[in-house]
């Protein structure tokens, strides 16, 4: 059979996203609100009907609430009301827990719970609604080629095995753990030391259970497992495998019944998926490859026990959006997209090593337990020592070593703007840069900086104290502060005073990579 690839048009998108699933979906999102010509290809004929991740963190809601559709979402979720640490007996070693859900510094509950695939239907039809945005599904990206300006994809219908290409400004390879787009351009991976199989179980409740309402690592000696809480009737169950044992023996409904059997029986509950995962600790080598980009598990892989893999997949893509968006505009040159790799790997590489701490908290928790004696550090522990993470590198300016706000994620408290109701921060934000402070400071401003404000579409919201809720801000802004926050809502920096604001202005300017009027004009033509 003779297979013919058919070139379908000349036109070049502005960004090309291989993959579908939710850093993709996100991406594609944040990027279809900017008015980008953005073309989608998946494999999948259709959303995974499966549960794989099942929880994201306050940021990651920040991101929702950004798309709009954090209301949309919240009666689908269930807020995480604990993390612990546990022995055969039921008693807690170590973690943290609450009897309702309390909102934290982001105006949200800090860990949510959902059901991926029904999460997956309303962030791909949100998408999908974006007039620049095309999706094209059951199809596989075959071939790749970045030159003359531009990327050219061959891809393949799975159906038909019809081939046809498309050109893009930029690709972003969302395209998972097995990532065809990282292995063909030989990007490398690296492990971070931790591979261990792990049977995953999702139940579907048929009656009410009593069950654990908060996520539990049960340091058993025998085996270790977690038990997971969930939206409605599901729950989650992950068991250590042991040594000689297969997956072809685990995967069995009989052996998944003995093992859940001190929880449930198959009188309470349906197996929905019983299957073994390798658990791995992995970061990409390479996250750029001229104008390719990695995002999502094609760039870091991680245990469960975080709950950070979405989470850091989404992060990716609200980081490099922003950065896409200035250089399509022609306000920034190409090599501000360098910053993507500089400021994302750390991060996920911090969020791949504390899960790998955690898993093995959890072995060694459950050596003790079998009486050797081992040295434990509770510092990756929830509720323990370990802090987040926190941007290092990239896109910052910080005023020294101990700069409490510079890299950091900026809080997000309720306010009252004029006679409306509360409302969160952000809402007042925009998509873009921000100035945040206890009154306006534009009109102090030199003409330049008033100038390259508007050109990358900043905003100043004044937040006087009795219209903010909480006094998040008191530290950030009562001493004359004034916040530069970044559009993936980190701070670029805290100014002290007119003078020190347009330095920073004059900083961010020049870290940006602002092309010249001139270069701006050719770049969008």
């Amino acid at each position: 059979m003779t297979i013919v690839t058919q070139v379908v048009s000349e036109t070049v998108n502005d960004v090309i996203i291989v993959g579908f699933g939710p850093t993709g979906a996100i991406l594609a999102n944040l990027l279809g609100r900017q008015g980008r010509r953005v073309l989608v290809i998946e494999q999948g004929a259709g959303v995974y009907p499966l549960p794989r991740a099942v929880h994201f963190d306050a940021e990651i809601m920040r991101v929702f609430q950004q798309l709009q559709l954090a209301e949309v979402l919240l009666p689908q979720l269930e807020p995480v009301l604990g993390a612990e640490f546990m022995d055969t007996n039921g008693e807690r070693i170590v973690g943290i827990a609450t009897e309702e859900p309390v909102e934290g510094p982001m105006s949200w509950v800090n860990s949510f719970l959902f059901h991926q695939p029904s999460l997956e239907v309303i962030v791909r039809d949100t998408a999908a609604a974006f007039d620049g945005v095309e999706i094209l599904i059951d199809q596989e990206v075959i071939a790749l080629d970045d030159r003359d300006g531009a990327v050219t994809v061959t891809y393949e219908d799975r159906a038909d095995q019809k081939r046809q290409t498309a050109r893009g400004r930029y690709l972003i390879a969302c395209d998972g753990a097995r990532s065809f787009v990282r292995t063909t351009l030989d990007m490398g991976v690296e492990s971070l030391g931790f591979d261990q199989e792990w049977l995953v179980a999702d139940i579907v409740l048929k009656r009410d259970i009593d069950l654990p309402n908060t996520v539990q690592q049960i340091c058993d000696p025998s085996r270790p497992i977690t038990v997971v809480p969930g939206v409605g009737s599901r729950r989650r169950w992950e068991l250590q495998l042991q040594e000689g044992e297969t997956r072809e023996e685990m995967e069995r409904p009989e052996r998944v019944w003995e093992l859940l059997s001190p929880w449930i029986t198959p009188d309470d509950a349906d197996i929905e998926r019983a299957v073994v995962y390798e658990f791995h600790g992995l970061v990409a080598g390479n996250w750029r490859r001229g104008r390719v980009f990695l995002a999502g598990d094609a760039a870091h892989q991680m245990p469960p026990f975080m709950g950070q893999g979405m989470c850091s997949g989404i992060r990716d893509a609200a980081n490099i959006a922003w950065k896409l968006n200035l250089v399509l505009d022609g306000i920034a040159e190409d090599r501000l997209l360098d910053q993507y790799e500089m400021e994302r790997e750390p991060h996920a590489r911090y969020c791949v090593d504390h899960s790998v701490e955690v898993g093995r908290l959890i072995d060694t928790l459950a050596a003790k337990a079998a009486g050797l004696e081992v040295e434990v550090d509770h510092a990756p522990a929830y509720g323990g020592s370990r802090e987040p993470p926190y941007l290092q590198h990239g896109v910052l300016r910080s005023s020294g070593d101990n700069d409490p706000f510079t890299g950091r994620l900026f809080v997000q408290p309720r306010v009252i703007p004029g006679d409306l109701d509360q409302v969160r921060l952000d809402d007042l934000l925009g998509d873009g840069f921000a100035l945040v402070a206890r009154t306006c400071p534009l009109s102090a401003l030199s003409a330049d900086s008033l100038a390259f404000l508007d050109r990358i579409g900043a905003r100043s919201q004044a937040v006087p104290k009795d219209r903010e809720v909480g006094g998040l801000l008191d530290t950030y802004i009562d001493n004359g502060g004034i916040v530069v926050v970044r559009p993936d809502r980190y701070v670029f920096t805290v100014a002290y005073g007119i003078e020190d604001l347009e330095l920073a202005l004059a900083t961010l300017k020049d870290m940006l990579a602002l092309t010249s009027n001139e270069q701006a004009k050719e770049q969008t033509i």
